[in-house]
């Protein structure tokens, strides 16, 4: 099973659309709703299902600078860092924890995001 993002007026082709399935999805919703402006990771109520829910254009560029500054700063690679450190195997916070995380995952999401005009996800 996947996520399907859906832009909801993309401005750019990498816009329209961003998928992963729910071994990548899920540790990528955990990062920003651990770690994303409180403002923007409450608008959305379903991270973690795919009904529809997401952010309009405004929100959506936004969360893309916040990811751009979290790549930028690091702060992404140490908690791919400290995710995989235990590669599937350690004591984790919960059995999504072990589902794959990476920093290209991220700005691949933060580049549809940039292009989305909003989103969806399904």
């Amino acid at each position: 099973m996947g996520m399907d993002v859906c832009g909801v007026n993309p401005t750019t082709e990498a816009g329209r659309y961003f998928c992963n399935n729910l071994w990548w999805w899920l540790p990528l919703a955990n990062y920003i709703i651990q770690n994303g402006p409180v403002h923007l990771v409450s608008k959305v109520k379903h991270w973690k299902s795919n009904d529809g829910d997401g952010l309009d254009a405004d929100d959506a560029a936004e969360l893309a600078k916040w990811l751009r500054e979290d790549l930028a700063s690091g702060a992404v690679k140490d908690y791919e860092e400290r995710r995989n450190a235990f590669n599937g195997y350690g004591e984790h916070e919960s059995f999504e924890a072990s589902y794959g995380f990476s920093e290209h995952n991220v700005a691949e999401f933060a580049t549809f995001l940039e292009g989305s005009g909003g989103f969806q996800i399904w």
